[in-house]
């Protein structure tokens, strides 16, 4: 298996950094630590569109255990650090992480004009040492939440039918301010993006908590510990979240995880797509972009 990342940090070929297409932002589903780099779906995705005589070039900035108030960040910290970038689109794989945050935390604390601040951060933003703790913090983090690559994946033999596969859901009382949150945050990275002088592309995401057969949604009937965190309610209602944001904002609305049905065989654990998995994803953004993109 072959993880690449250039000097950057990006993932995936590119020729010129003023001329790329898209760039991927979101976390572990997005990045794809344990696929190969042929095997993900931005390589999957630049083949399909090279077979059709479009050369697209697909660079993957995403970032382990990261949510929006991270894809926000980077903007600053990351890309206008490189003032020869720049993209068409910036697509965001979101949704998953930010469940996992339980407070309506200010992410704006991240851009303070402070001087004296912005100069702690440009001396922690350049530290090995400083961002090897923050990665190995973030691992812990990601690992807590269990939405870390590797949770293993557990063995469901019965399987109850809940409800029928809708987008109309009520999840936890609990999770409301959470999803005032997510709302704003989503709402500020998508000006971050058009700010930067591309256009968004959200798309929503699954898990595999939860599986989808015919018409209706199915749990597990004695469900492990944690698989609350991630089921059909509370992902859908992030989803939605997603989705009315970006169609009040005007962006490019992919909703993914209503469009394209997963089942067990396309995950490695709880949350990450195999290569069968990420396929699916490849094609499914594929048909749903290649209108944006002329043949050469």
């Amino acid at each position: 298996m072959k993880y690449t990342r250039d000097k950057l940090g990006f993932r995936g070929k590119y020729n010129n950094l003023s001329n790329i297409d898209i760039i991927t932002i979101g976390g572990s589903t997005t990045n794809q630590l344990y696929i190969d780099d042929s095997e993900t779906w931005q390589s999957h995705m630049q083949r399909l569109f090279a077979k059709s005589g479009r050369h697209v070039t697909i660079v993957n900035a995403a970032v382990d255990g990261q949510s929006t108030r991270g894809h926000i960040a980077i903007f600053n910290r990351w890309f206008r650090q490189i003032p020869e970038m720049n993209a068409r689109y910036i697509l965001g794989y979101v949704g998953i992480n930010d469940i996992a945050l339980k407070f309506a935390e200010n992410f704006d604390k991240m851009e303070s004009r402070d001087p004296l601040r912005r100069i702690r951060h440009f001396i922690i933003n350049n530290s090995a040492i400083y961002n090897l703790f923050r990665t190995v913090r973030g691992h812990i983090r990601a690992h807590s939440a269990k939405v870390i690559h590797g949770t293993k994946q557990p063995k469901i033999k019965n399987w109850k039918k809940i409800h029928l596969f809708s987008n109309s859901v009520t999840p936890p009382v609990e999770y409301s301010s959470r999803l005032i949150a997510y709302k704003k945050r989503l709402g500020k990275l998508i000006d971050k993006i058009e700010n930067f002088g591309a256009t968004p592309i959200i798309v929503t995401q699954h898990t595999n908590m939860y599986m989808n057969k015919g018409a209706y949604v199915y749990f597990p009937k004695n469900p492990p510990e944690h698989f609350e965190l991630l089921n059909y309610s509370i992902m859908r209602a992030f989803n939605n979240v997603s989705m009315e944001v970006c169609r009040k904002r005007k962006a490019i609305c992919l909703d993914l995880a209503r469009d394209l049905i997963f089942g067990p065989e396309d995950f490695y654990d709880l949350v990450h797509n195999n290569p069968r998995g990420t396929r699916k994803i490849a094609q499914y953004l594929y048909t749903h972009l290649e209108s944006l993109f002329r043949p050469d």
